[in-house]
């Protein structure tokens, strides 16, 4: 494919999309108007999106068709939720305009097939997602928090211009299909190709809010629901699609894929312990969705891309939904609360039951290897999804017998369910299985770095917890703190900004800093 755009049929749906927000402010006057046209406009594009799988179906744009669906459904679906959500308050045009906005940025990247182009609609949905955030301006953290978000994405987009920058001086083409089939004809990839791949799997690790750069993810809850349901169940899963549509490149420099899998696994774990800590139903959300990022490049940087755009799928609408139901958690809660409360159990039942549950997914693979010799699983796919389940393997000692069966049953299901994803989206992805030392050694981090959360876990989650968990739980709900320098950082630029007039004015006095310990809703 030699044009940088799929079809007219998938660029018209950012270009609807962005009409739709220019026709808000003509209509700003009638609200219910206003509303109509812009979930019209959504639902157009929807069905655009729709005509344009069925017209395309070769593989390259399989996984653009695919997002696209996903992107305007939950547009659809969180913009119907805004008019209830914001109904009677003011300024209503100035949300509605950047919301479609947004999401015009983030369909423009999927509809893109030039690097440059996805550059600059990545950095216009982060644009009108800060406006967006900064709905609630009279609020001290939210403000704060935005700020933190605006130069953590500035940063990634010059890293991501210094790997187009090098691409197009190695290759004289931004064409993201043209790029993948010349480092295909490589036969030892240039240094300046490497610092390419390398700059865009940091870009990404930046813009998909992991360690230490993750604490915007975290503040950003002061904004209204739908915005965080936007953000969590689309904008920031955005690095993910990046990394898929570049996985020829990716997969062609191991340092690249280093980045991500001890990025991403460090970044899981550390946030999947905090999310065990907190209270607040959206602050909890948040550190969910920081961790299944982590998980999400840990896949990419193995290689496994068929299973991170399974997980995106699946992230997305499940983190929509989480978000926009929110509220009902809080009376769910009330009434689990009146239950008598289930013990953890020892650490050594819950050993037991782990390795247990192990072995049987181990036993599924080798069954599933023979049964299909021609599809061979990887291993690394079978430790990846074993992990992923961990949560439901340590509670799993503390359900009756017929729960055990039942959730043993279903575990095997959803194995069964992603490994015949892998083997139906892996000849459509196209894309080299990735062997050799560089990977077997990413692969014992991530397995390490696993086995060390559940360690923790066990000993933190215990009836009887020691020593070590009241130790270590003041750092695990701090996030080990790692967020502390980053937010000194952000006070100290933006008031310099400010001092030399920067680009934010000042309605009303500067807020007072926050604590952002992103436990404030």
């Amino acid at each position: 494919m030699d044009h940088s755009l799929f079809s007219p049929l998938l660029i018209g749906v950012p270009l609807l999309t962005a009409l739709g927000g220019s026709l808000v402010f003509y209509f700003r006057a009638h609200i219910e108007k206003m509303w109509t046209v812009a979930q019209g406009v959504l639902a157009l594009g929807f069905l655009l999106a729709l005509l344009g799988a069925v017209r395309m179906p070769s593989s390259e744009a399989f996984v653009p068709s695919v997002m696209m669906i996903l992107v305007t459904t939950i547009a659809w679906v969180i913009a119907r939720f805004s008019k209830c959500f914001l109904s009677g308050l003011a300024h209503q045009h100035d949300y509605l305009a950047a919301f479609l906005f947004t999401v015009a940025g983030v369909e423009l990247v999927i509809a893109s097939n030039h690097l440059g182009v996805m550059a600059l609609a990545w950095a216009m949905s982060s644009v009108f997602l800060h406006r967006l955030l900064m709905f609630f301006g009279n609020r001290p953290a939210a403000v704060w928090a935005a700020r933190k978000k605006f130069i953590a994405s500035r940063f990634a987009e010059v890293l991501l211009l210094g790997a187009i920058a090098l691409l197009w001086e190695s290759f004289g083409t931004l064409n993201v299909s043209d790029i993948a089939t010349r480092v295909e004809a490589l036969s030892s990839v240039p240094m300046n190709v490497q610092v390419a791949a390398v700059l865009l799997a940091l870009a990404v690790v930046v813009k998909s809010a992991q360690l230490p750069l993750h604490g915007w993810l975290l503040q950003v809850m002061e904004a209204p629901t739908p915005v965080s349901a936007l953000l969590h169940a689309g904008v920031v899963n955005l690095g993910g699609f990046v990394l898929i549509r570049m996985a020829t490149l990716i997969s062609a420099v191991p340092m690249a894929q280093a980045v991500l899998v001890v990025a991403g696994s460090v970044t899981a774990v550390i946030a999947a312990l905090v999310m065990t800590t907190r209270v607040s139903i959206k602050v909890k959300l948040a550190w969910s969705t920081c961790a299944q990022m982590g998980f999400m490049l840990v896949e990419c940087g193995l290689g496994f891309y068929e299973l991170a755009l399974v997980h995106l799928v699946g992230h997305s609408l499940y983190k929509a939904h989480a978000f926009l139901s929110s509220g009902s958690v809080v009376s769910q809660t009330r009434i689990t609360r009146l239950a008598t409360p289930a013990s953890g159990g020892s650490w050594k039942r819950q050993t037991v039951s782990l390795a247990l549950s192990l072995a049987l997914l181990f036993l599924a693979w080798r069954g599933g290897s023979l049964l299909f010799p021609s599809h061979p699983v990887p291993l690394g796919l079978v430790l990846i999804f074993g992990f992923a389940l961990f949560p439901l393997m340590t509670q799993w000692a503390s359900l009756e017998w017929r729960e055990q069966a039942v959730s043993i049953f279903v575990t095997l299901i959803f194995f069964g369910f992603a490994i015949g994803m892998h083997t139906l989206l892996s000849p459509l992805l196209n894309l080299p299985a990735l062997i050799g030392p560089m990977h077997s050694l990413l692969l014992a981090w991530f397995s390490v770095c696993f086995a060390m959360m559940g360690f923790i876990s066990i000993l933190c989650s215990t009836k009887n917890a020691g020593p070590f968990a009241r130790k270590a739980y003041p750092w695990i709900f701090g996030g080990l703190f790692l967020d502390e320098l980053f937010t000194r950082f952000t006070v100290a630029v933006w008031g310099l900004l400010s001092a030399r007039g920067g680009s934010e004015k000042k309605k009303n006095k500067e807020p007072n800093t926050p604590a952002l310990t992103g436990e404030s809703t």
